[in-house]
């Protein structure tokens, strides 16, 4: 039962791979790496750990209780904290481009800083939805089918 949120963060990163090449980004290793933009695996991740705490340990139990806790503090800073840094990742950017056409020399060219490193709240909560039934099937597959194999 401890893989089934790992098996979660593979399946979503898959998903994300997958997206990212439809959309024609060049895809590589970073991609597995990255944060931000769809889907929003931290959230299908967190979900999945809340959603069999549920079913294992019910909803009066401390577990869940501290599962959900810490599964509602990394959508929050999916949308606000990492959205508002992105959104200052853009003025910098915008800013170091204005100095750089102003004054271009090598010691003010710097790295584009990344700019999309949250998510919408549709988004969190679209892959909240994700992560809830992918843990749902994982886990009727591991009661269900496992013990056949054992």
């Amino acid at each position: 039962m401890f893989l089934i949120p790992f098996i979660v963060l593979g399946i979503v990163q898959i998903i994300k791979l997958a997206i990212d090449y439809s959309s024609g980004q060049k895809i590589g290793i970073e991609h597995l790496f990255s944060s931000g933009w769809f889907p929003s695996v931290h959230s299908a991740m967190s979900t999945s750990v809340v959603t069999l705490s549920l079913l294992t340990h019910g909803r009066d139990s401390t577990i869940f209780a501290v599962a959900f806790t810490f599964a509602f503090l990394l959508w929050y800073d999916a949308v606000n904290v990492r959205m508002e840094a992105g959104k200052h990742a853009m003025q910098i950017n915008v800013l170091n481009n204005a100095l750089e056409k102003k004054w271009p020399t090598d010691k003010i060219k710097n790295r584009k800083l990344k700019e999309r490193i949250g998510h919408s709240p549709s988004e969190v909560l679209g892959w909240i939805i994700i992560g809830i039934v992918l843990t749902l099937l994982l886990f009727w597959l591991y009661q269900t089918v496992m013990p056949i194999f054992l």
